[in-house]
């Protein structure tokens, strides 16, 4: 019996692990993965693949395939001469799949040429309105020759949210999206596409809110705010009602509530949210001169955690980008900056805990083993501010299944960023979820997972987030947020906002003179945000016939008061409100001048104390006829 017989019957194995794990081949190997998607989810899966002999002494008679799936069934396999028999067993949430083959292939060059097919319904899950589909990393191993992935998913599914990385060749038929990749563009992290229209959830959040004063007191609290073309907000219930919603700055919803003394208030938010991913094309952003002068003002600045203009933090900008000059491209320097961040830091999941610590841009750069997503967020915000791009900070729910490659911190929180773009406009990116996935994209795309709570850009503290309203450290339970199911859209008719005017006539008596005011309030009674909204009077008793009002939240009011010039306004239609709602459809409500008129309580003091004058002269001349006769 020659060498290359003896040797010949030896077995050769070979493994393929799927999610980040591996093992080493003494074959060479070359395959290609088919995953062919039906409308129910279910994935068909055509593995090919080729093994190539590591010497000529040497053939392959086994190998073992390992899938990071428990959920496979339907197995079958084969060889050139015929059907296999695999040997299937599951250890620790993985399927391997053990084959002995009938064909015999000597030498180096020629290859064992073998199938595998299987079936499964965890590759493409979905959740609400959303499709998801994962596809993974190759085996890293040397011995690969080869990897190729073709996905093919039904129209049925709705267009590409996200796809990262973004694949090699993207085709449409009638009836399927078809995706190619190859072993680079796989070869680090794998693949994570989602299709569908935009997300629907539900939310209850509850603010823990305690006066230890002697007196009756006032609280603020951030409700999730809606932004137009991103995420719709619908309040079905604030228990108790607030006094008022404002829109701060940044554009976060404050609510007021009145607390006793003493006491502890709950307030409880119940309502629905759609986020939408707008998409983005970086190739559009403009210059860093063109950011407008307003936004360096206020979201360049240096505050508490975002130590910009510190000597670390201006090294970080040159370690990254270099010299920042007035004309290079905004889109370009933030993705310099984005991705040294996400690689600089490693996340730490053992700092999760109750009394965790915000460490701050500073110390997050001194200790880049310890960071959890707000030092993420923290650096990367400062690192942008101080290459002169507007950066803001974005607190709330991120909603994962894989709490490994996609955390979050205590009761469901998540941190993450907003940059501005010159031609774009505001950006949201998450350098965590990129750092901890090993490289998906979270910079030039985005998902429908991120449920902003509070915007932090004016201050980098306040306002506080739902869960950060806590009477004790460990409390839980504050924040409950699901994927609505069964429902395509949230289905509300619009904002109601109540229009009311009225007018206050011109007043004259002796020295005293009140001018005519009309007197404009707009209430929003519904569960939506009027977005946009703008008040034209068609009279022209008026300085200000065209009032910008901006977004007026649910709960929210706002009173306008304009000189009439002394001239009575006739009544009936005096003008309209226009405003849009979230899909950006107009509305116009009427202003209507009421038959009766307002009369602020300064001005009925006036008019009293104005009444009563002429008795308190007479009473003073009186008082001094009575001096001089004496």
């Amino acid at each position: 019996m020659n060498l290359r017989r003896r040797l010949g019957l030896a077995s050769v194995f070979f493994a393929l692990i799927f999610c980040f794990s591996s093992r080493k081949s003494l074959a060479d190997v070359a395959y290609t993965f088919n995953y062919s998607v039906e409308d129910t989810g279910q994935t068909n899966v055509t593995v090919n693949g080729s093994l190539y002999n590591p010497s000529p002494d040497v053939y392959v008679s086994e190998y073992s395939l390992t899938l990071g799936l428990s959920n496979v069934d339907n197995i079958t396999a084969s060889d050139r001469l015929g059907k296999l028999t695999p040997d299937v067993h599951k250890k620790e949430g993985q399927t391997i799949i053990d084959l002995k083959f009938n064909d015999k292939v000597v030498g180096v060059n020629k290859p064992l040429v073998f199938t595998i097919q299987f079936t499964s319904n965890s590759i493409a899950q979905k959740n609400g309105l959303i499709w998801e589909v994962t596809l993974p990393k190759p085996s890293e191993t040397a011995s690969l020759k080869g990897y190729d992935v073709s996905l093919s998913v039904p129209l049925s599914f709705g267009p590409v949210i996200y796809s990262s990385p973004p694949p090699n060749i993207e085709q449409k038929t009638l009836t399927k999206r078809n995706f190619k990749f190859n072993r680079e563009t796989l070869g680090k992290t794998g693949a994570i596409l989602s299709f569908g229209p935009y997300q629907l959830y539900s939310f209850d959040l509850k603010y823990n809110l305690k006066n230890s004063n002697l007196f009756e007191g006032k609280a603020q609290v951030a409700l999730p705010p809606s932004i137009f073309g991103e995420q719709e907000v619908v309040f079905d219930r604030i228990s108790p009602t607030p006094i008022t919603v404002t829109e701060d700055a940044d554009g976060n919803y404050v609510a007021e509530f009145r607390v006793a003394s003493g006491k502890t208030l709950t307030v409880e938010v119940i309502g629905k949210v759609k986020i939408l991913n707008p998409k983005r094309d970086l190739s559009e952003s403009g210059p860093v001169s063109e950011v407008p002068l307003s936004l360096l003002q206020s979201y360049t600045s240096a505050q508490k955690y975002w130590e910009v203009e510190s000597p670390e933090i201006k090294q970080l900008v040159k370690s990254a980008v270099g010299a920042v000059l007035p004309n290079d491209n905004a889109a370009l320097v933030a993705q310099k900056l984005f991705y040294y961040v996400a690689s600089y830091l490693s996340y730490d999941a053992n700092r999760i805990n109750p009394s965790l610590i915000r460490f701050g841009a500073l110390k997050a750069l001194q200790n880049p083993k310890e960071a959890v997503c707000m030092e993420f967020a923290d650096l990367l915000t400062s690192a942008l501010r101080e290459a002169g791009l507007p950066a803001e900070v974005l607190e709330g729910f991120a909603y994962t299944k894989d709490s490994i490659n996609r955390p979050v911190v205590g009761d469901v929180l998540h941190s993450w960023v907003r940059v501005y773009l010159p031609r774009i406009g505001w950006v949201a990116v998450d350098p965590t979820w990129t750092n901890t996935t090993g490289g998906l994209n979270y910079f030039s795309q985005f998902d429908t997972n991120h449920f902003i709570f509070a915007i932090n850009g004016h201050n980098s503290e306040t306002p506080y987030p739902a869960g950060a309203y806590k009477i004790s450290p460990d409390q839980t339970g504050d924040i409950n947020v699901k994927v609505l199911d069964g429902v395509s859209d949230l289905k509300e008719e619009g904002p109601k906002i109540k229009v009311s005017a009225a007018e206050s006539l011109p007043r004259s008596f002796l020295f005293f003179h009140n001018p005519g005011e009309l007197i404009l309030t707009f209430i929003n009674q519904g569960s939506q945000t009027a977005f946009s909204s703008t008040a034209k009077l068609d009279s022209g008793y008026v300085d200000q016939p065209s009032l910008n009002l901006g977004d007026l939240p649910p709960f929210g009011s706002i009173t306008q008061k304009f000189d009439t010039r002394d001239k009575k306004i006739s009544p009936g239609e005096i003008g309209s409100l226009s405003f849009l709602d979230f899909d950006g459809k107009v509305y116009r409500l009427p202003i209507e001048l009421s038959y009766g008129t307002a009369k602020p309580k300064t001005e009925t003091f006036i008019y009293i104390f104005s009444a009563l004058a002429p008795f308190g002269f007479a009473g003073l001349l009186l008082v001094v006829r009575r001096f001089l006769r004496r």
